[in-house]
């Protein structure tokens, strides 16, 4: 048996905080929704922080998203003519507006 003792979540910091956040993430037991509260809960820490650092790790369309379903504006996927790929953007949002 093992005698490594357990590391609060919360006393994490910086590089510490951003690998186990990504492994995390990428678990079965990572939030799959309510990403920047569940986030900020875990590693005690402000929204604003959560939000920055999920966006770091990759995961700015899931912030965006809940940004937007919050302020109760509505979503659609328009595709980026540069990449081909979906984007999740507010409604009525046109094409040139995704480069300003």
């Amino acid at each position: 048996m093992s005698t490594r003792k357990k590391v609060n979540k919360k006393k994490l910091d910086g590089e510490g905080r951003t690998s186990d956040a990504t492994r995390w993430l990428k678990s079965r037991q990572g939030p799959h929704c309510k990403y920047v509260d569940k986030y900020s809960k875990r590693y005690g820490i402000d929204a604003c922080t959560a939000r920055d650092e999920l966006i770091f790790l990759g995961y700015y369309e899931e912030v965006y998203i809940e940004e937007l379903e919050a302020e109760g504006k509505e979503l659609e996927y328009i595709v980026n003519p540069l990449t081909g790929d979906l984007v999740p953007v507010e409604a009525g949002t046109e094409e040139y507006e995704l480069f300003l």
